[in-house]
């Protein structure tokens, strides 16, 4: 009566010295692909309109009283209206007349843009003032710009050449929110007396290349 019960461990032991994979039995196994559709992301809201462009009005070409080198500075400023000056002297109201005969005879605006741009993003502006093709006409930079809400509110000021806003300064609006804000720009015009200028004529004295980046 031994022998089966001998023969049996003998089969269990057997069985237990098998390597795992060969006693399992009935096994299945598949490969589950992933699949995903991608398409190009857009960017983030960033636009520039005129809203107006920098205007400095009718304004005097300088008469020889002083000299036929006689220079005529026309200012447009965010902050502190109109002003008029000659080189080495101090601008002044835009009511004034200086001795070559620089004046304001008709009002003009300063220049604004609408920027879009996400709410809570800080961007970087650029500005490039660049001189018309008319002689004896100079445009260069006044020393600040200013950004606020079309109404007017929330007002920043920065240096007219660049500086580093952030689109809207509350902290409050999701970071998705999308708004329009106005930056408004001044020039100082360089008028110098030369042959054949187009007096009576509205011209173009130069341009401003504005510039906003994400950063």
């Amino acid at each position: 009566m031994r022998a089966p019960f001998l023969l049996a461990g003998l089969i269990v032991g057997a069985l237990a010295a098998l390597p795992a994979d060969a006693q399992v039995r009935n096994t299945a196994s598949a490969s589950l692909p992933a699949f995903v559709q991608m398409e190009q992301a857009g960017d983030p809201p960033l636009q520039l309109a005129v809203v107006n462009p920098v205007d400095f009005g009718r304004v005097t070409i300088p008469n020889q009283f002083r000299s036929a080198e006689a220079v005529c500075e026309y200012k447009q400023t965010v902050d502190a209206g109109r002003l008029l000056s000659e080189p080495g002297a101090p601008f002044t109201s835009d009511s004034g007349v200086t001795t070559s005969g620089c004046r304001f005879i008709q009002t003009g605006a300063i220049g604004k843009l609408a920027l879009t741009c996400l709410a809570q993003s800080n961007l970087m502006l650029t500005m490039t003032y660049r001189s018309g093709t008319v002689a004896g006409l100079t445009l260069v930079a006044a020393e600040r710009i200013r950004v606020a809400d079309a109404d007017g509110a929330n007002a920043q000021i920065f240096p007219a050449t660049s500086g580093r806003i952030r689109c809207f300064p509350t902290s409050t609006l999701p970071a998705s929110s999308v708004m329009t804000r106005h930056i408004s720009f001044g020039g100082v015009l360089r008028i110098r007396r030369v042959n054949d200028m187009p007096v009576g004529n509205r011209v173009e004295a130069g341009t401003i290349l504005v510039e906003a980046q994400y950063e």
